[in-house]
């Protein structure tokens, strides 16, 4: 479990940082194939150790970038 984890977790920041500076749940979801909910857990404990930031633009806008 924890390899998959891992595993999620750098594709998420691989993606970040090879495509658009900042994406969306939805499009990363879209892009990787992970379900919403993994992503958003995924980029929370990213956000957490500090490796992406979280923007909010508007209310129900919410987007990531890679952070180094």
């Amino acid at each position: 479990m924890k390899q998959r984890c891992l595993k999620n977790g750098l594709r998420i920041l691989h993606l970040l940082s090879t495509s658009k500076p900042e994406l969306g749940i939805t499009e990363t979801s879209n892009s990787d194939g992970l379900n919403k909910s993994t992503v958003h857990r995924l980029m929370k404990t990213l956000e957490k150790e500090g490796f992406v930031l979280k923007e909010i633009k508007r209310r129900a806008n919410i987007s990531w970038g890679f952070h180094f």
